[in-house]
């Protein structure tokens, strides 16, 4: 008996402490009438292994797992399995609302596909961006020839829409996507927007993993002129009202090199010269870290496929879609902070309450979203500063269109909503104290029950200081940034006792190559002095400089700030 005893005393001794093992619980539902499955088989494995079967309500709980990371299936007959990766258990608890949503065996995914025209000329408009959203979600863009197809769709009805640089967007209702079909014919007729468009239009994205980036600044540049945009959260960009001719095309972002086109690009009056598309290579892709979280319903827990998650910060941006399961993964992003955001079609989108640290070589995990279903139509966003990639709060952001003009300020995360919109097209302005006004470029379209999110302006600062603005006192900008022939210095020197300043010009090394000596002939005083230089590029001696990184710095008795620029040839 003694023996027996201490039998059992060391087979307890040897399984987990019951404080330290936790658990995980959830329902699996039929994907196509969202009944519960009642005897499913779920089975978790990762630092340990469990696995239970649900019951009559499709409900499950696996107990006695070791702290860690786990994969979890879920299967039942005439069911396709399914899977939830990155399920986290920790000491002591259960991690609920593992929820699984299986497809009926047999079942198939179908397509759309059409072409997308200029409504004026019945000419085919390439790099028009079209999207479907219904029981699934997906998106294309049209080829050189209109065309587009948006595959791997849940059979169901879909409501469809197509928008293009310099066009009105329009949308077909009512879209039928059959299982293991295609959908042909669901063309679109846009109109363009403002007039006829003459300009340049494409797409910057990251080399290192073709990612688009949000917030590049793409310059078109001869010796009459030119024009700039920033892309969108896709990554694309429309420079317009370009006069006929020959330009030089760079690109540029935070975190990136800068690039210049490889050739010289023509544009022809009343036509946009398509593909002037952009690969930025990452400045340091050495230590990349990343962001990893789930996506889910706060109605129900359910996970979120196809959610769009963005992180941005002053290092550099990523976004990433997430899986079925509700996963997503942000990777390559440099060590840094960063403003985590994520949006899915049919849902308001949330911000991470805080500042998301990545530290070089790790994931940083656990950044989890519970987005709220949307009950009305509206356009959401949020605005940023051009040269840091960090948001702006207190930005006044105009909208538009058939419900009138509405105006909503961003919030202290630099977010904004603009909801209860009556359907149709509308056309967004946005102002901010310290910054250049913009006008978003495309026009937008607001569908009933859906929030068009990630609607992001991108502003500069102003080149000069408001008189009324004095706690922003010396300051220097650089215009435009990369350049290729020459830029703009403008400067505003706001000191009392400053009589004597100076501009100079470093290069990469620290070797000074350029310098402009001022005195003033009055003291300031309450007053300001803003002037410019132009700056072509060229050394003490006329000699051109080689293309690379310059400092540009602005010095008086008390003040010095720098300014980075790159020179292009």
């Amino acid at each position: 008996m003694k023996k027996m005893l201490v039998l059992l005393v060391s087979s307890l001794l040897a399984l987990p402490a019951l404080a330290q093992v936790g658990s995980i619980s959830g329902f699996v539902y039929d994907a196509s009438t969202s009944q519960p499955i009642a005897g499913a088989y779920v089975v978790a494995s990762g630092p340990g292994w469990g696995a239970d079967s649900t019951c009559q309500f499709g409900g499950y709980q696996i107990t006695c797992l070791t702290p860690g990371i786990y994969h979890v299936e879920a299967s039942a007959p005439g069911f396709e399995p399914g899977y939830r990766c990155s399920v986290i258990v920790h000491p002591g608890q259960n991690t609920p609302n593992i929820n699984f949503y299986l497809v009926p065996t047999g079942a198939q995914c179908g397509s759309i596909s059409g072409f997308v025209y200029d409504a004026n000329t019945s000419q085919p408009i390439a790099c028009a961006h079209v999207i479907a959203r219904g029981p699934g979600w997906g998106e294309d863009y049209t080829c050189q020839f209109g065309g587009y197809q948006i595959i791997h769709l849940n059979p169901g009805l879909y409501r469809v829409e197509a928008s293009a640089a310099g066009y009105e967007p329009a949308y077909r209702c009512s879209v039928i996507v059959n299982a293991g079909q295609n959908t042909p014919g669901i063309n679109f007729y846009l109109y363009p927007s403002g007039g006829t468009p003459t300009g340049i239009s494409g797409k910057v994205t990251n080399a290192h993993n073709n990612h688009p980036i949000l917030g590049a600044l793409v310059v078109a540049t001869n010796s009459s002129g030119g024009g700039q945009d920033n892309t969108d959260i896709h990554g694309q960009y429309f420079i317009q009202d370009l006069d006929p001719g020959y330009y030089y095309v760079t690109a540029s972002a935070i975190g990136f090199e800068p690039a210049v086109y490889p050739d010289s690009v023509y544009v022809v009056s009343g036509h946009i010269t398509p593909n002037i598309n952009f690969a930025l290579v990452p400045v340091d892709t050495t230590g990349l870290g990343g962001i990893s979280g789930h996506i889910t319903d706060t109605t129900n827990g359910a996970p979120i496929s196809n959610a769009h998650v963005h992180a941005t910060g002053p290092e550099g941006q990523g976004q990433a879609h997430s899986y079925p399961c509700g996963f997503y993964q942000i990777k390559d992003l440099p060590a840094g902070k960063y403003e985590v955001r994520a949006c899915a079609s049919g849902y308001y989108p949330e911000t991470y309450f805080d500042s998301v640290l990545v530290n070089a070589g790790q994931i940083t995990q656990n950044i989890d979203f519970a987005l709220t279903p949307s009950d009305t139509g509206g356009i959401a966003g949020f605005i940023i500063d051009g040269e840091n990639g960090l948001s702006i709060p207190g930005a006044q952001i105009t909208a538009t269109g058939p419900s009138g003009v509405i105006q909503v300020v961003s919030n202290n995360n630099g977010d904004y909503l603009v909801d209860y919109l009556i359907h149709g097209i509308y056309h967004i302005d946005i102002l901010a104290s310290g910054y250049e006004p913009v006008s978003y470029p495309e026009a937008i379209l607001v569908l009933e029950g859906w929030i068009t999110s990630f609607i992001c302006p991108v502003l500069y600062p102003i080149t000069t200081v408001n008189e009324q603005d004095a706690n922003n006192l010396n300051r220097i900008s650089a215009y435009p940034n990369p350049f290729t022939k020459k830029i703009n210095i403008r400067y505003t020197i706001y000191d009392a006792r400053c009589r004597i300043y100076n501009i100079k010009i470093y290069d990469a090394t620290g070797r000074l190559v350029r310098q402009w000596d001022y005195e003033s002939a009055t003291q300031f005083g309450a007053m300001r002095l803003s002037d410019k230089v132009v700056w072509d590029g060229k050394d003490e001696l006329k000699r051109e400089l080689s293309p690379g990184i310059y400092f540009i710095r602005l010095e008086t008795q008390d003040y010095k700030e720098t300014k980075t620029v790159v020179l292009l040839k």
